[in-house]
This record gives C-alpha cells, sequence and structure tokens, in this order.
C-alpha cells in the first residue's frame, strides 16, 4: 500500500478561494495560513472549514486556533461559551458556528495580496485507481461493500429460509462500471452521518474531558518540577552556607598569619633598633676611651 502524501499545489489567491465551487463546497478538515493576516480575511476563510475542522494561522500579532463545531442551538452555545470563558478570546467576524483560542504572541510576514484573481479548489473526483487517502474510513468502507456486492450474485442464498424480499441483492442490479460512474459523483464525506446536538454534545465533552486531563497532567510535571528546583535550592544553599563557613575560617586563619607576621616584623624591627643603640652607645665608649688616654699622654 502506497502511503505517500498526495500533495497538490494550487497557484492562486488564498483570500479569493470560492466557497461555493470546487472542494470548498465539502469544507476542509484542516487548514493551516503560514503568512498573517487581518482578522477580517481570518474570518472569511474560516468558512471553507467543514463541521469539526481546525484552522490555525497568525492574525495580526497573534496565533488563533479556530474550531468550527457546527450549528447547533443558542442556548446550547451560550452553555458552552460560559463554560469555556477565560480560556477562549472570540475574534471579530466569528459567529456561534466557531469557537476561537489564542496559542500565542508571534510576528508573521504578511500574506501576499497578489495574484487578484479568483481561486477554485478542484473537487476530489473519486477514483479506484487513485489513493484514497483523504478520504475518510466510510467512504472507504461504504465503496468497498458496494463493489463486492455489485460482484456477487443478484439473488443471494442465505442460511434460513428467507422472504423473496430479502433474497435480493440491490447492488447487483447495477453492473459494477455504472456504480463506479455513481461513486464518481460523491465527496469524501458522502457516507457520514449528519451529526446531532446530541453527538455534538458527546463529542465536545469528550474534548473537554481530554483537555482537563491534558492540564491535569501538565500541572502536575509543573508541580513536580517546582519541587525538584526547591530540592536543589536547598541543595545549593547548604552548600553556599558550608563554603561561606569554609571561607571565612580561611580568612580567619590568614588575618592570624598576617598578624603573627606583623607581630614578628615589629619585634625585629625593635630587635635592629637595639642592636643599633647598643653599636652606637660602644662606640662612644670607646671614644671617651681613647680621648683619655691621649691625654694621659700629654
Amino acid at each position: 500500500m502506497d502511503h505517500s502524501a498526495d500533495i497538490q499545489i494550487i497557484k492562486g489567491n488564498g483570500l479569493k478561494i470560492l466557497k461555493n465551487q470546487g472542494e470548498s463546497i465539502v469544507g476542509f478538515d484542516r487548514i493551516y495560513i503560514g503568512a498573517a493576516v487581518d482578522k477580517e480575511d481570518l474570518a472569511n476563510i474560516t468558512k471553507l472549514l467543514s463541521p469539526g475542522g481546525i484552522l490555525v494561522g497568525p492574525a495580526d500579532d497573534e496565533l488563533v486556533k479556530v474550531v468550527r463545531v457546527g450549528k447547533v442551538s443558542l442556548e446550547l452555545e451560550d452553555d458552552h461559551n460560559m463554560g469555556t470563558e477565560g480560556n477562549n478570546s472570540s475574534l471579530s467576524g466569528l459567529n456561534e458556528e466557531f469557537t476561537s483560542q489564542i496559542l500565542s504572541g508571534v510576528r508573521f510576514a504578511p500574506l501576499v495580496l497578489s495574484p487578484s484573481l479568483n481561486t477554485i479548489i478542484p473537487a476530489n473526483v473519486w477514483n479506484p485507481s487513485i489513493p484514497q487517502c483523504g478520504y475518510p474510513l466510510e467512504f472507504k468502507s461504504a465503496s468497498m461493500q458496494l463493489l463486492m456486492c455489485s460482484n456477487s450474485k443478484l439473488v443471494q442464498p442465505l442460511p434460513r429460509v428467507p422472504s423473496e424480499e430479502e433474497r435480493f441483492n440491490l447492488a447487483a442490479m447495477l453492473p459494477k462500471s455504472l456504480w463506479l460512474e455513481v461513486l464518481s459523483y460523491t465527496h469524501r464525506k458522502w457516507f457520514e452521518p449528519e451529526q446531532n446536538e446530541a453527538e455534538y454534545l458527546k463529542r465536545r465533552l469528550r474534548e473537554e474531558k481530554a483537555k482537563v486531563a491534558s492540564a491535569e497532567k501538565a500541572r502536575s510535571e509543573a508541580e513536580e518540577r517546582c519541587h525538584a528546583a526547591e530540592r536543589e535550592r536547598a541543595v545549593y544553599r547548604l552548600l553556599a552556607r558550608r563554603w561561606q563557613s569554609r571561607l571565612n575560617l580561611l580568612l580567619s586563619q590568614q588575618e592570624h598569619q598576617d598578624e603573627n607576621v606583623r607581630q614578628q616584623d615589629e619585634a625585629a624591627e625593635e630587635l635592629s633598633d637595639l642592636l643599633d643603640l647598643a653599636g652606637d652607645a660602644y662606640d662612644h665608649d670607646n671614644d671617651n676611651m681613647v680621648l683619655r688616654f691621649e691625654n694621659r699622654s700629654a
């Protein structure tokens, strides 16, 4: 099976994509904008989302995430907005079909407005010979069942005795080539069941529970990092105190050594002065003795 990405490059203007032609009629599950747009232009781009689709892109200097939750009653939407107040920041131009959230502050180059021409994203035409990467599992399963039934016999034997209507294989009434032609006119979400308000609330509840679990995990990890930082700070503080005490001890020992050296120097100076005085006194006595001797000789 080929798992390579099905990438198509279309030249046009991202702000002038026609919403009523091509693949835009069905909508897109994911949209990423790689350049900064105005919030008014962002509101127009969000209309290309299919119900449940997510758009991420920079609007002005903010990286925003927009989710198209689908059309629900105003009462349910008001309850949802009250429950998420403080976490999401609404953008101008979005109605109750969308929820928005500011992820972070960013700085992107602005989206180029040229060429100013209407752009059509071609619709995907189903063909069994091409990879069906963009088709959901419901479409793949339904198309496979139809094609398999078209190859079987018109009358199907059953283990029990069924009625004549139960023995009828409706898919075998048309040839396979006709089924291929019929499937080529369908879009990728043809076999998906329409979501009612109860299913929408269940899905939103699962998403909110997942967000709460993720936030709780992030909080516990942050608390664990704070506790680890507190333990490291206590260890570093203890080491700092030990090094401070050792440094004070070394400084006091150095001061005592300096004091001893100073006292030794002072003692040496006093001893040198005493020796000098003794030498001067000795020379003076010798001079007096010589003078007396000379006087006696005279």
